[in-house]
């Protein structure tokens, strides 16, 4: 095709054909317009490639880009310029485009490989969060075991770890593990220890489970065993504590009270819900789920406890709540105001009799010497070891070993008589306070 001169209305006007035609330029050798059959224009530079190893007879045809905005004529024509002058210098620029794309395809898909890898780690993380994988312990294997699984979510849902629930279990290291133990003992050397046997059944778990692939806690020493508690309340002691109660109130004063009527655990009494007692029958039924033993545990409820249960039967759910959708907590708190109000109350019976008051604190005790308390009151009254483990639910000691397997007699008249018995006495010491 004959050139001619590309200007602005030589381009327009460039008329389109039933296949692509070019038009080149007559004042730059290699400028040209391709004209498609559907009318699109397209500015290009056609050259021979020179420098060693180009083939003499190959052309290339590199585009400049589609008439309009940006490229008029005039910038097309300056572009050509400038890719001919690369030419005579013996660049390909053809060639040095498709490097330049080339790496920046290379550049885009490294980019993408990194948010990809980024993308899926951060989805493990969430995946493998402390949080979410206790909860996958506590359901596949802690249930499975059926023992202690309500201590193990305690324990290991508690604040002593709560600032690891959204870590990945990959990132929480022997140092972090020794540090909150460490936190756990300058409170209690047996909740320390207690909370490192739960960390390292836990992470051994995740070793098992390939979530990692060695525990933080290997190599670790767990701290030593602490000495086994023998407090108990002296009938004195435990008058005080009840009348106490009394005065400390909603909803920890009535707890306590159900504590020591019942002999059982702290976690068991203060979740207790109301489709769990049958008041007709006397009876509060602990499901298996919320044994510590795995075990579910009937009680025969002596008429204190029914009185105070039966104030609290309404809407079925937690008997014993600040909020009336979760079981109450905050028990240091309530423990402390309660050793206060047990300090006032001796305060006024002195001085009622005329006597001085008293210099010595009553000597300390926990909430969990209430269950203490009460087994060893119970065989005070002349029941059989073996029916004091019954009502406290154990299977150690006297309930264990052979027994446990081939003696299934739950040896209920007994435990309810063992009960009644112990509220009885409960009931002589506190006359002036029945509620």
């Amino acid at each position: 095709m004959p050139g001619l001169r590309l200007t602005k209305i030589s381009v327009e006007q460039a008329p389109a054909g039933v296949r692509d035609q070019i038009l080149w330029d007559d004042t730059l050798k290699g400028f040209g317009l391709k004209v498609t059959p559907t009318g699109k224009r397209i500015f290009l530079v056609q050259y021979r490639p020179k420098g060693a190893g180009a083939r003499t007879r190959s052309v290339r045809r590199y585009t400049i880009g589609n008439y309009g905005a940006p490229w008029t004529v005039e910038k097309a024509r300056v572009a050509a310029t400038q890719i001919l002058a690369k030419v005579r210098l013996g660049e390909d620029p053809f060639l040095s485009d498709k490097q330049a794309r080339d790496r920046e395809d290379a550049e885009r898909a490294a980019q993408l490989k990194e948010v990809e890898a980024a993308r899926s780690a951060s989805d493990r993380n969430r995946r493998e969060a402390f949080g979410k994988l206790v909860a996958e312990f506590i359901e596949r294997y802690a249930k499975l075991k059926n023992r202690s699984v309500s201590e193990t979510k305690r324990i290991l849902n508690s604040d002593d770890v709560a600032e690891w629930f959204e870590t990945p279990v990959s990132k929480i290291t022997r140092g972090m593990v020794r540090e909150v133990v460490d936190a756990a003992s300058d409170r209690s050397r047996g909740g320390a220890r207690l909370l490192f046997v739960h960390l390292r059944k836990f992470f051994n778990w995740c070793v098992e489970s390939t979530y990692l692939d060695v525990s933080p806690c290997q190599g670790m020493k767990a701290p030593p065993k602490f000495a086994a508690r023998d407090r108990w309340l002296a009938d004195d002691e435990l008058r005080l504590v009840w009348t106490a109660c009394s005065r400390l109130g909603e909803p920890f004063g009535p707890l306590f009270k159900v504590l020591i009527l019942t002999a059982q655990r702290r976690e068991e009494v203060a979740s207790m819900m109301g489709p769990e007692v049958d008041l007709s029958r006397a009876e509060w039924v602990i499901p298996a789920d919320r044994a510590k033993n795995g075990k579910a545990h009937a009680i025969d409820l002596s008429p204190m406890a029914l009185k105070i249960l039966a104030d609290r039967m309404v809407g079925g759910g937690f008997l014993f709540s600040t909020t009336g959708k979760t079981a109450v907590s905050g028990y240091s708190g309530a423990k402390r105001r309660l050793d206060a109000l047990v300090e006032t109350i001796r305060v006024e019976e002195a001085l009622e009799k005329g006597l001085p008051p008293p210099t010595i604190k009553m000597p300390g005790w926990r909430v969990h010497d209430l269950r203490r308390t009460a087994a060893t009151g119970m065989a005070r009254l002349g029941h059989p070891p073996f029916v004091v483990e019954a009502v406290l639910n154990h299977i150690s000691g006297v309930r264990g070993g052979l027994v446990a397997v081939y003696q299934h007699y739950d040896h209920r008249p007994e435990r309810k008589a063992a009960l009644l018995d112990w509220a009885s006495h409960v009931s002589a010491l506190v006359r002036g306070d029945p509620s």
